[in-house]
């Protein structure tokens, strides 16, 4: 009985779609019920108090060209993570603001993650039998996905991860082909992860460093991903700069709350120093 169990079990796994059709399920059965909830917490200065996210689509190139909550009271804030603002302005052209289409949505962009991150471990493991299977179930019911998820905006976070993953996969296509459309796909993909959060900069080390040590292909090739991938990010800190520097003049002065940033604007040395050891 064990035998039959554990071929099925090998069997299931061999069908991609499959894997694909159980993993959407669970995670309907996960962040389903967020469809039924409404904008909360920093929504407002996201989606439906942001009046360039409430243009529609005519406003994605000031989208394109302004700090992050520019939209929202005009506030010259010191991020530029436009993509899920772009992202948010095209929900609201086609279904108005409606809540439950951006937690659709995140959903989608999460089970994106979750494929991603099994294809990924796939390759990283190929011999590990149902391993990567069984660390992918981890990952898409773990509660620290949960506020990610369940907050529309944060959907920076989703594409970060999303677009970063999928940038892993086709770098490693590459190295396995040698095809240079590989090649370009994955810096334009690691190009809209760093559009959708900053923190994508950490791959510039993780994906040469996983490259090198578990990808078979060509070790030659993993230069050329690294050197590129440098380039690609030089393009997105310019244009972010370039950005910020243009709205700089009214949050250079300005005080920041410590709500904010505990690190820079704590009440007291000691709570700073306390701040930083619990961080």
């Amino acid at each position: 009985m064990m035998t039959l169990l554990n071929n099925a079990f090998l069997k299931f796994l061999s069908r991609p779609g499959y894997v694909f059709a159980l993993f959407a399920m669970l995670v309907a059965l996960t962040y389903g019920g967020t469809l039924k909830n409404g904008y909360v917490m920093d929504d407002a200065m996201a989606i439906s108090d942001n009046t360039l996210v409430n243009k529609g689509i005519q406003a994605i190139p000031e989208l394109l060209a302004t700090p992050r909550f520019y939209g929202y009271l005009n506030l010259t804030d010191d991020q530029y993570r436009p993509l899920s603002l772009v992202s948010f302005a095209i929900e609201v052209q086609l279904f108005g603001q409606n809540p439950a289409i951006g937690h659709f949505f995140n959903l989608l962009a999460f089970l994106g993650c979750v494929w991603l991150f099994y294809r990924l471990l796939q390759k990283i493991f190929p011999d590990s039998g149902p391993l990567p299977f069984l660390a992918t179930l981890v990952f898409l019911v773990h509660p620290l996905h949960t506020e990610v998820v369940a907050n529309i905006k944060s959907r920076d976070e989703l594409y970060c991860f999303l677009f970063a993953f999928a940038a892993f996969n086709v770098f490693w296509k590459f190295l396995q082909t040698g095809n240079i459309l590989h090649l370009a796909a994955g810096f334009g993909l690691y190009f809209l992860s760093l559009l959708s959060k900053e923190t994508s900069i950490t791959y510039l080390l993780l994906m040469p460093v996983v490259l090198l040590l578990c990808c078979p292909g060509r070790k030659g090739g993993i230069t050329g991903v690294a050197l590129g991938s440098i380039g690609v990010a030089a393009v997105f800190l310019i244009a972010r700069a370039l950005v910020l520097q243009h709205y700089k003049a009214p949050f250079a002065n300005s005080t920041m709350e410590f709500v904010v940033n505990a690190l820079i604007a704590p009440p007291s040395a000691s709570a700073r120093y306390a701040t930083a050891v619990f961080v």
